[in-house]
C-alpha cells in the first residue's frame, strides 16, 4: 500500500512509500481511503515528528473490512471517519466511535433541493 510519510531530514518534507497495510484492532474497521483532508495541525506536526511518522486523521472512503467485534459498519459502506494517524494512505484504520456513514451525491442533491424549497 502507498502512504505519505514524514521525512524531516530528507530532500522533501514527505515521501510516498510502499508500506504494509494496517492491521486493525478488533474494534476498528479497515477503510479504503478515497479522500483525506490536509489540515494546519498535521502540517505543523510534520516539523516535529520523527522520520517515518504517518500523518492523516480526516478521511473518507469505503469499508474494506468490518470491525471484528461487529461494532462498525459492514464492508462496502461509504464512510467519513477520523483516524488516529496514518490516514494519508491507501488504507487506514478507524474506530467505531470515529466514523459516520457518508451520503451519496444523489442524497446530498436531494437534501439541498428540499432546503431551497422551504
Amino acid at each position: 500500500m502507498l502512504a505519505i510519510v514524514n521525512t524531516p531530514n530528507g530532500t522533501a518534507p514527505v515521501e510516498i512509500r510502499e508500506l504494509p497495510a494496517p492491521a486493525p484492532a478488533p474494534n476498528e474497521a479497515l477503510v479504503e481511503v478515497r479522500a483525506f483532508a490536509l489540515n494546519r495541525g498535521e502540517l505543523r506536526l510534520m516539523q516535529v515528528r520523527p522520520e517515518g511518522w504517518q500523518p492523516g486523521q480526516d478521511i473518507s472512503g469505503v469499508v474494506l473490512k468490518a470491525a471484528a467485534n461487529g461494532s462498525g459498519p459492514p464492508a462496502g459502506t461509504r464512510v467519513v471517519a477520523l483516524a488516529d494517524n496514518a490516514g494519508w494512505a491507501q488504507r487506514a484504520r478507524s474506530r467505531r466511535t470515529a466514523w459516520r456513514p457518508s451520503p451519496t451525491m444523489s442524497a446530498l442533491k436531494k437534501r439541498r433541493h428540499c432546503r431551497s424549497r422551504g
